[in-house]
């Protein structure tokens, strides 16, 4: 995953959810704390989870936004960071919106300032979130903005509506969020 579009995150481990057996059985997985699998594996708006844990409102710094295009496609790209009132650095993120030619679902990329979720909530859309994959691993420049020196989780995952892929999100977690559950 790159931040800031030169920072790389270096994955020590990962696992695929694309097979449901791993997806019944990650309970059963030793490696992910049970705190952490409370995080990774929620299907809930990850924007909502820390407002509940933290008991404040959760502010997004937008990083960056921009048109990526290849042969194939072309795809809105938008980094950002979500923050704390006191703007302690709580997540990353990397959404990755298709952009359909002619098509309605690209209205909702519109997010100006609000989380995804937010944004999907708003909507009132019915959708249908898919974890792809949950990481484990290092970036030195994501380390140095969580102010930490250990190894990071994160998780990609696909959200759908009407079966069409509405936008791919990788986030990369502060180890500090676990210090949020009471």
């Amino acid at each position: 995953m790159h931040m800031n579009a030169h920072y790389k995150f270096k994955k020590i481990w990962t696992i695929s959810l694309n097979n449901i057996n791993n997806k019944q059985n990650i309970a059963k997985h030793n490696y992910i704390p049970l705190k952490w699998q409370l995080l990774l594996t929620s299907d809930g708006s990850f924007t909502q989870n820390l407002t509940s844990l933290t008991g404040n409102t959760i502010n997004l710094n937008i990083i960056s936004t921009f048109i990526y295009k290849s042969f194939k496609y072309t795809n809105h790209i938008r980094e950002v960071c979500l923050q704390d009132t006191i703007y302690q650095n709580l997540a990353f993120a990397k959404s990755t919106w298709p952009i359909y030619k002619n098509n309605k679902i690209t209205e909702i990329k519109k997010l100006h300032k609000k989380p995804v979720g937010q944004v999907l909530i708003e909507s009132k859309i019915d959708i249908y979130k898919d974890i792809d994959e949950i990481y484990y691993g290092y970036c030195e420049h994501l380390e140095n903005q969580f102010q930490i020196d250990e190894p990071i989780w994160g998780r990609k995952y696909t959200i759908y509506y009407k079966n069409y892929p509405l936008t791919t999100i990788q986030e990369i977690f502060s180890p500090n969020i676990v210090n949020f559950f009471v």
